[in-house]
């Protein structure tokens, strides 16, 4: 689903093993369907709705909650602008849908399943879901710069809360004449 230059950059080009805790809250691989391009180069969208149940999850039951609806939109400043060997990216994207009142949420690490933490089922009736994400991403030479945050608030009857991540990470690749070698530190946050 378009939502996160994280999760939409092919598993091949990330700069670390794993995404970031971030990647845990937001419609990654979901079941639906996406109208996606780029009108003009550098400038590009995505559209689309989901189950909004996660990855390979079917609808759980349509009366009880809705599907979600997604927006993404961004631009490349230096592809617009024709500067060669450079990236100014900035994104934002948006979503929107009902859970159902016995939902969970948790943060975990992908794959290894390492918990930080897990809420206490949402009660009453449905669950309001939005998701609001900002992402930069910078670029020259050997130097790469990248960040994301979001926001997510739930409400329904009793409550409205909201969690917020966000990570920022900083690469440099180091050449040599027959040989690459890549640092790169990364940290995230939660709040």
């Amino acid at each position: 689903m378009p939502m996160s230059v994280d999760q939409l950059t092919s598993s091949r080009f990330i700069d670390f093993h794993e995404r970031s805790i971030l990647n845990d809250f937001i419609p990654g691989k979901e079941r639906g369907v996406m109208l996606h391009g780029e009108p003009k180069k550098g400038i590009f969208y995505g559209v689309a709705v989901s189950t909004g149940q996660g990855k390979n999850n079917n609808e759980t039951n349509n009366l009880v909650d809705s599907n979600d609806f997604i927006g993404r939109v961004g631009v490349n400043i230096a592809e617009l602008i024709g500067q060669q060997g450079a990236v100014y990216h900035l994104a934002g994207a948006y979503s929107t849908g009902k859970l159902p009142a016995s939902t969970t949420v948790s943060g975990r690490t992908e794959a290894r399943g390492t918990t930080f933490f897990t809420t206490q089922p949402f009660g009453g009736a449905d669950t309001e879901r939005e998701r609001r994400l900002l992402e930069a991403s910078v670029a020259i030479g050997t130097l790469k710069i990248q960040s994301e945050y979001l926001n997510i608030n739930f409400s329904g009857a009793g409550y409205d809360k909201d969690i917020t991540v966000w990570y920022a990470s900083v690469g440099w690749l180091i050449t040599a004449t027959d040989e690459e070698t890549a640092i790169t530190l990364r940290a995230w946050f939660d709040f």
